[in-house]
């Protein structure tokens, strides 16, 4: 097939997709609010941010059925923090550090599933008139408990700081018969969940949301970074949303570097009114 790598472009959309946070019964789920809905104990994403790609080829519709045109999708753990305060200073506090080893070994996952690996989903692309179309979504979020029990002190510590900073890579690809990987080209974007919660009546609310979400620009070809780069050719497991849910639950369960339960000391930015029965 003769591609027109030169044509290639991915538009990317994301009115209305703003960080947030929903505080449910017993966790913080942390969502983009576009294509968010919960119903009672039930959540559903629906694709916050939405990608096109289009390439030219000269090719036929018996030559095209052998080729995929997909997106591939990398993301980057850049930090991923959950931080607890005690009501008063002697039931201490609680830092989760999911980001850190043993609990991440690498911060650089595929993300994709099971179902479809190594692509963002399993459809086919399209072609019509020597234009060939694809699409992709994605709706990132971020899950904390809203109480943890101090392993120091005995006593509850409540929410206080949710900081979950990520860096994705959406990549417009096609694959031939022989099965290499050809990136066309890229969309490089961040996200960060930045957090803070009070508690008022025994109830948390959110009390600062410095959340942020950015898009670059369409870039030709594969990604400048080299470990991402390396991936475009060879993607694989593990992916990244498995990796992180793991990595959570050794930290909950575990002990330093990646909890750290303190007894007697507050964090230095903990406002006086954090906790008010």
């Amino acid at each position: 097939m003769n591609i027109d790598t030169a044509s290639a472009t991915i538009k990317v959309d994301t009115p209305g997709a703003k960080p947030d946070v929903h505080i449910g019964r017993s966790q913080a789920t942390c969502h983009l609010t576009r294509g968010f809905l919960m119903e009672g104990d039930t959540e559903t994403f629906n694709d916050a941010i939405n990608f096109t790609g289009k390439v030219k080829a000269a090719t036929n519709d018996k030559e095209f059925a052998n080729w995929k045109f997909r997106f591939l999708q990398f993301q980057r753990v850049e930090f991923l923090g959950y931080f607890y305060a005690g009501p008063k200073k002697s039931a201490g506090q609680i830092s989760l550090q999911p980001h850190l080893k043993p609990a991440l070994s690498e911060k650089l996952h595929l993300d994709s599933e099971e179902d479809y690996s190594p692509w963002t989903h399993s459809f086919d692309a399209t072609l019509k008139a020597g234009l060939i179309t694809q699409i992709s979504g994605d709706h990132p979020a971020s899950r904390a408990k809203l109480e943890l029990t101090n392993n120091k002190t005995s006593a509850t510590n409540f929410l206080f700081h949710i900081v979950d900073k990520r860096t994705f890579w959406t990549v417009f690809t096609a694959q031939g018969p022989d099965g290499a990987f050809q990136p066309l080209g890229h969309i490089e974007w961040a996200l960060e969940f930045n957090l803070m919660f009070k508690w008022k009546g025994g109830k948390p609310e959110k009390s600062r949301n410095s959340s942020t979400l950015t898009t670059g620009n369409f870039t030709s070809g594969a990604p400048s970074d080299a470990e991402v780069k390396r991936m475009c050719t060879a993607p694989a497991e593990p992916f990244g949303n498995e990796a992180v849910r793991n990595a959570i639950k050794f930290t909950v369960i575990g002990g330093p570097p990646n909890r750290s339960d303190q007894d007697t000391i507050q964090f230095i930015n903990l406002p006086a009114d954090f906790y008010q029965p």
